[in-house]
């Protein structure tokens, strides 16, 4: 359920990118899982990046447009980086009030 309104237009715009690099990252992991079989490892880290991208449609607010057009890439890994350098390249507010890059942390896969 999003209820969050705080958010400003611009970071908005920059969370729904993200959201929809990381929801084709997902869906393309998952693509690659089925071609590999029940026992792929990519299953798991198709849900964790939806995970993600379910994170950063909860801080927009309602509303909000995640249609938008889909990437031009499909390798997975070029998804994740483009949503992380996204949200790098925002300096402002979150909807927390905290830097939206400062926030960031919890949309980053773990190394």
């Amino acid at each position: 359920m999003r209820t969050n309104d705080t958010i400003d237009q611009d970071a908005g715009d920059t969370l729904a990118a993200v959201a929809r690099l990381l929801h084709h990252a997902a869906v393309r992991t998952w693509a690659q899982a089925e071609a590999e079989g029940p026992r792929s490892h990519l299953h798991l880290l198709g849900l964790g990046i939806y995970t993600a991208a379910c994170q950063a449609v909860a801080m927009l607010p309602a509303g909000a447009d995640l249609e938008g057009h889909p990437p031009a890439q499909d390798d997975i890994a070029q998804l994740l980086r483009s949503a992380e350098e996204l949200t790098r390249s925002h300096p402002g507010p979150g909807p927390d009030g905290r830097d939206l890059a400062a926030g960031r942390g919890h949309l980053r896969p773990r190394a």
